[in-house]
């Protein structure tokens, strides 16, 4: 099963975070760890949740947390954990990358990000 480049990061900024993460925390993480390269909307950050849940991908799960934030509006927290199948999904991206070589890989990874990045 192939990801996306921002799929790959959102999983890993999930699993940064001992394996569950909400919708801030996740975009947090990415444009962190990408020194601010990658910036995660909410408009692509749910859509993108909702598809790694779905039936037919499966990568990660939905928490409904019982903690009530002021920043949802009161409402309760969602937490997104990533499963054993999502983790085998990172495993294939880690080894397609090896394969390909760490030149290559960032070659690839630096050029998605201009497309993403630079209109």
């Amino acid at each position: 099963m192939s990801l996306s480049f921002k799929e790959e990061l959102m999983l890993l900024a999930i699993l940064n975070r001992n394996n569950s993460s909400y919708g801030t925390e996740i975009i947090e993480d990415v444009s962190q760890a990408s020194g601010g390269k990658v910036q995660l909307d909410y408009g692509f950050l749910f859509p993108t949740l909702r598809k790694l849940c779905g039936r037919e991908r499966r990568l990660i799960r939905r928490l409904q947390s019982n903690h009530v934030s002021i920043r949802t509006g009161g409402h309760r927290r969602v937490y997104y954990e990533v499963t054993e199948l999502g983790k085998q999904a990172l495993l294939e991206a880690d080894n397609t990358r090896r394969n390909l070589g760490g030149k290559v890989w960032l070659r690839l990874v630096i050029q998605v990000l201009k497309k993403r990045l630079i209109p």
